[in-house]
């Protein structure tokens, strides 16, 4: 499956006013928990080729999900996603030509999906990692509604100073950190 977003890291603040500006187009609207559980090897070849694996909890569901990242010029990001549903979570996983792909943590998400149509949907998430709070915006689209997301853009006076890093990225900079220094 292919997936293509633009990604806004904010300031509480500055998430908060656009959340209510969303709620304000009456759009139909999905509150959910999700946990994100991270694997890698000891190296983190997986982080260094821009792919993520993931097993991705939300109510009692749990599915396996690989993210592979794609590097592109575009201020959006695009990724090609495979999952599959999966019965129990588990410390290791050997997958890809991987083997020993170890549990090195997780990320709770807070989200608020907002669905413009049947192929855009805003999500605002409030993450939880490491000691750690974020606020992200995500505007998801399918190609063919790029021309409506410019209007969701302008409309909500997104800034693209840079393109954040990805929920996997800010996970793993943070366990960097705490394991280098024991501060995240």
């Amino acid at each position: 499956m292919k997936e293509l977003e633009y990604k806004f890291l904010l300031s509480k603040e500055d998430f908060q006013k656009h959340l209510q500006k969303a709620n304000d187009l009456n759009l139909k609207t999905n509150s959910t928990l999700q946990i994100n559980y991270y694997y890698d090897n000891e190296n983190l070849d997986l982080l260094k080729e821009n792919i993520t694996v993931r097993i991705r909890q939300k109510e009692d569901k749990l599915k396996l999900e690989i993210k592979e990242h794609k590097i592109t010029n575009s201020e959006f990001s695009e990724s090609a996603e495979k999952e599959t549903e999966i019965q129990k979570l588990t410390q290791t996983l050997s997958i890809l030509q991987y083997e020993n792909l170890k549990l090195k943590g997780n990320l709770v998400t807070n989200r608020q999906t907002l669905f413009v149509n049947d192929g855009i949907h805003l999500d605002f998430d409030t993450n939880y990692y490491l000691g750690t709070c974020d606020y992200e915006i995500e505007l998801e689209f399918e190609e063919k509604h790029s021309e409506k997301v410019k209007e969701i853009i302008s409309l909500f006076n997104f800034n693209f100073q840079n393109k954040p890093k990805n929920k996997a990225e800010r996970f793993f900079e943070a366990l960097e950190r705490l394991n280098t220094n024991g501060k995240v």
